[in-house]
């Protein structure tokens, strides 16, 4: 038998002793899985890095394992997507202090969601490193509002800044507390009027979200997806129970056949699918690849 090479070998070595890190994320049209995979892409070289789609029967016993934990999650009506703040309340009691980054993902403001989520991840004594903001393209604004309106579509224009910004404070401040507490957004209060109003909008247009018979090929991806259990496989299509969505939209931008809306009027709008974030993919990295050289 062959035996491996003396490079390999050594490459197996340091491997080994790679520190580990676990990216959890929470992502409705994709932004936030989005990020978390380019920050994955960047800190593979340097580290064993994981990356996953939270889910609501993790066994948090193995965040133990791990030297690091990102956490990473969209921003809806100024707060946390209430997936990730669910899954971080049944976090238990840490017996062992554990190393936290963690951003969110935003289409207009994020407004106090990094503050609500520093305070939960205080509160179970994690030692938080960092956090950061990444405007996003909107998964609602996308939908509702006209699609000459590229805003909507876009990430931040310093990107990849931001992403090699992150990089190097993971690698040199990994052992230390280097955060201070969010700012208290003053505009907050004046935002509660609005989002009383937007979410009696949203809740109208979740409610009415129906799957269009005809267009539908049952390939059940809603029901895979969706991790509140909205969805449930049918004998011709999936049916909905709103009662547990947060209206997070994912089925709607995945759906492949476009067959799952809440308005005829926002049938034809584009969607935040695959080929969408494919194309950002290419451009950002060959961005990160042309920066290093």
């Amino acid at each position: 038998m062959q035996q491996p090479s003396y490079a390999i070998v050594k490459r197996k070595q340091k491997d080994m002793f790679k520190e580990k890190i676990l990216i959890l994320y929470h992502s409705g049209a994709g932004s936030t899985k989005f990020t978390s995979e380019m920050l994955a892409s960047q800190l593979k070289a340097d580290f064993d890095v994981t990356v996953r789609h939270i889910n609501f029967d993790f066994d948090y016993k193995k965040l133990y394992s791990y030297d690091l934990l990102v956490f990473g999650f969209p921003t809806y009506h100024c707060e946390p997507s209430t997936s990730m703040m669910d899954f971080i309340n049944q976090i238990p009691k840490l017996n062992k202090q554990i190393n936290i980054f963690f951003f969110t993902s935003y289409g207009l403001y994020t407004g106090n969601s990094l503050r609500i989520f520093y305070h939960a991840l205080k509160i179970r004594k994690f030692n938080i490193l960092g956090c950061h903001q990444f405007k996003s393209p909107a998964s609602d604004g996308v939908l509702m509002l006209s699609s000459r309106i590229k805003y909507m579509f876009r990430f931040e224009k310093n990107y990849t800044k931001h992403i090699k910004k992150i990089i190097a404070q993971i690698k040199n401040h990994q052992t230390k507390s280097n955060t201070r507490k969010p700012l208290y957004k003053w505009y907050v209060p004046l935002n509660e009027l609005a989002k009383y109003f937007a979410k009696k909008t949203y809740d109208k247009m979740r409610d009415n979200m129906y799957i269009v018979v005809d267009d539908c090929i049952n390939c059940a991806l809603c029901v895979e997806l969706c991790e509140r259990k909205c969805w449930t496989s049918g004998m011709k299509s999936p049916s909905l129970n709103t009662e547990n969505c947060e209206f997070c939209l994912e089925c709607i931008h995945k759906c492949p056949q476009k067959a799952i809306i809440y308005s005829k009027k926002m049938r034809a709008k584009p969607r935040l699918d695959k080929i969408f974030f494919s194309a950002k993919r290419k451009k950002y990295i060959n961005e990160l690849k042309t920066k290093k050289r």
